[in-house]
């Protein structure tokens, strides 16, 4: 539900707003714009890389994970 959506702003040139690097003109988020199909109880924001926790437990990371900060075995994930 809305309650729970996520929404992200600035600097998305490694993916850590949830949207790909790609999508986003000039890399950054003027506004808060929502990640899509993500909903979360809890977040927490790095340099480089968001982590997410899902209203059922588990957890979604987005950014840069170079040095293993996505827990999940990649470089980049959004």
């Amino acid at each position: 539900d809305d309650d729970d959506a996520v929404l992200c702003w600035g600097d998305s040139g490694l993916g850590q707003t949830g949207q790909h690097p790609d999508a986003v003109p000039d890399l950054i988020l003027t506004t808060p714009t929502r990640v899509p199909g993500l909903s979360a109880s809890k977040l927490a924001c790095g340099a480089g890389f968001t982590v997410a926790l899902r209203g059922d437990g588990s957890v979604a990371t987005m950014g840069d994970g170079t040095f293993g900060t996505l827990g999940n075995g990649l470089v980049n994930s959004w």
